[in-house]
């Protein structure tokens, strides 16, 4: 039985429509990380939930705790991290 790659790349802080374009070139590879200002301001389509952690960027311990939690539910891993804004 095939097991499905259940490893993301961890986006970090870019804006929606950029997170649109990522999404629709390599579906499933990546897993955002947004601010919940930056997705309120946006009429880009949202991601689906296993694809997208909403925290303040700005609260290091929030953003460890929402990571550390979406990874445990969803079972994935971060093989690799970027930033781009």
């Amino acid at each position: 039985m095939h097991m499905p790659d259940r490893s993301r790349v961890l986006v970090v802080g870019t804006t929606p429509d950029y997170i649109d374009w990522i999404r629709r070139c390599n579906p499933e590879r990546a897993l955002f990380l947004t601010d919940p200002g930056q997705r309120q301001r946006t009429d880009q389509p949202q991601p689906e939930p296993h694809e997208e952690i909403l925290a303040d960027l700005a609260d290091g311990r929030q953003v460890r705790q929402a990571v550390r939690q979406h990874l445990l539910h969803h079972r994935m891993r971060i093989n690799a991290v970027a930033c781009f804004d």
